[in-house]
């Protein structure tokens, strides 16, 4: 296949910008992280952590404590003829 004027003359442009973009590209960072289990746990992360367990844990026992409360006050309410039917 013949390449004509035009074709030659945008290969070589292209082949030049290409060549100038692979330049004017940073390298990439260099690695700062290890993986796996050599990986440095963070103290201010694990602080973070165990405040917001014990935050969740209260919070549980507090929602526990008011379905017990209020199945107590149900069941202070209930009547004999109540509970008869069941």
């Amino acid at each position: 296949m013949k390449m004509r004027r035009g074709d030659k003359a945008r290969r070589r442009v292209e082949c030049e910008m290409m060549m100038i973009r692979a330049k004017s590209t940073p390298p990439p960072p260099p690695a700062t992280r290890r993986a796996g289990a050599d990986a440095v746990k963070s103290v201010t992360r694990e602080e973070i952590d165990r405040y917001w367990k014990t935050k969740r844990m209260d919070e549980e026992e507090h929602l526990l404590a008011a379905l017990k409360a209020a199945a107590i006050i149900r069941a202070r309410a209930l009547t004999v003829s109540i509970f008869h039917p069941f």
